[in-house]
């Protein structure tokens, strides 16, 4: 959910443009050019679509709808049912793309990882400044440092044959879920995207994880349980009216989802309580601990089932680009 979340607030936006520029010169594109093309009315060329799915790589495979789907699908038939549903939609044939190897898993990792260690580089910097922002709400903070290690995982597959959209990044993505689950050495992988994710939330936040406040799968299925039950509890949807009602008679999509936002925020964080996290701290630890068990398929089924939910109670598309 938080994902489909990425904005470009003015504090950060000199930040993420700079962030964005090789890859607006790798797609020659202009900056401004995407948004003039769009205030035009007109459609799109197929670069400036290629352009909206960089902007928002995960968002679609977080919002699949899992209405239609019996729980006993499989996380990677629902994959497979999404892809081939977002190509229709926007008439696009897939892009080959090569198999992820474990050598290719490992340099990736090891790639993304210094370009967030190293201080110098923009990608570090822009946590930094994420760091530097707490005047900002949590919430967008945290889905500001998911687009900064998006763009640089996307930049860091490019050299490996991956192509720079969200088609690529899946790939990638599937691949190395693969591979830690099945290969040999799948376990050292997924510890090097767990310290990953460490060194990511501790420049962004400055928060550690210690050794005993992290969750079990057993913990985590359970949280994800509990969060989604909540998210779709008829009391939580009256409060997504209510927010929604505040905002007047035409609000427009970014409106919506900060309302949003707002509203799961204070639900969030009264269900991880028990579970030893509190405050705004709390929950970026709860976040982290999530990460270890994210490929987990009755958490996925989770997450998205909650997320279509709360989406269609706001009114938001789900297929419509995040602003």
């Amino acid at each position: 959910f938080f994902f489909s979340s990425v904005q470009h607030t003015s504090p950060h936006r000199a930040t993420m443009q700079r962030t964005l520029a090789p890859l607006r010169r790798m797609m020659m594109l202009q900056p401004g050019q995407l948004a003039g093309a769009r205030r035009a009315g007109g459609p799109l060329p197929a670069a400036h679509r290629r352009m909206l799915h960089v902007l928002s790589p995960v968002r679609r495979s977080l919002l699949l709808q899992v209405q239609q789907l019996h729980p006993a699908v499989t996380q990677q038939q629902q994959r497979q049912l999404h892809t081939q549903a977002v190509l229709r939609e926007n008439n696009q044939q897939p892009t080959p793309q090569p198999d992820v190897t474990y050598d290719i898993a490992v340099s990736v990792t090891q790639l993304t990882t210094e370009q967030l260690e190293n201080s110098k580089m923009m990608y570090a910097k822009a946590l930094d400044s994420i760091r530097d922002s707490k005047s900002l709400p949590l919430v967008q903070r945290w889905a500001q440092m998911v687009h900064v290690f998006m763009t640089v995982q996307m930049h860091c597959i490019i050299p490996f044959g991956f192509s720079p959209d969200e088609q690529g990044l899946r790939a990638f993505s599937e691949g190395m879920e693969k591979l830690i689950k099945e290969h040999p050495d799948g376990s050292m992988l997924a510890d090097m995207n767990k310290q990953r994710w460490r060194l990511l939330v501790k420049r962004a936040f400055g928060v550690s994880m210690g050794p005993d406040e992290g969750l079990s799968l057993a913990e985590a299925r359970l949280l994800s349980t509990k969060m989604a039950i909540a998210m779709q509890s008829e009391e939580f949807l009256r409060s997504i009216d209510a927010a929604m009602a505040k905002l007047g008679k035409k609000p427009t999509a970014l409106e919506k989802q900060q309302a949003l936002l707002d509203t799961l925020m204070p639900l969030q964080m009264k269900v991880m309580e028990p579970f030893g996290y509190k405050g705004e701290e709390g929950y970026v630890k709860m976040q982290l601990a999530n990460v270890d068990h994210a490929s987990d398929e009755s958490i996925v089924y989770n997450t998205m089932a909650s997320t279509m939910t709360v989406f269609r109670r706001a009114g938001i598309d789900p297929n419509e680009p995040q602003q």
